[in-house]
């Protein structure tokens, strides 16, 4: 039920005051490919539907009043939400204050 995108949040929290640990080798050069991939990304769907889609999902399963059931269905749709992220599609290209890539 719990995948490591899940997890990000909660390691955070366990991380604060510890010394960050060393990049890996071409880290830098991973993540501006990856940058440069999605920037270039013409799927087929916008990163508002996909925005979207996991406010809903967060507000309907994510609320102030949730049970343990809700939000196990949220994870499961928040994971759909998130594997649908290979079919974005970006319309600006740009690198400069480029809302679809934020």
């Amino acid at each position: 039920m719990w995948n490591s995108h899940h997890n990000i949040l909660f390691q955070l929290w366990n991380i604060l005051g510890e010394k960050q640990k060393p990049l890996e080798k071409y880290a830098g050069e991973r993540t501006i490919a990856w940058l440069d991939k999605v920037r270039n990304s013409n799927d087929s769907l916008s990163t508002s539907k996909i925005h979207l889609n996991m406010q809903r999902v967060m507000q309907n399963n994510a609320a102030v009043f949730r049970t343990q059931e809700t939000l196990g269905e949220g994870c499961q749709l928040i994971d759909k939400a998130w594997e649908s992220f290979h079919d974005v599609k970006i319309c600006d290209r740009s690198l400069i204050w480029n809302s679809e890539l934020i």
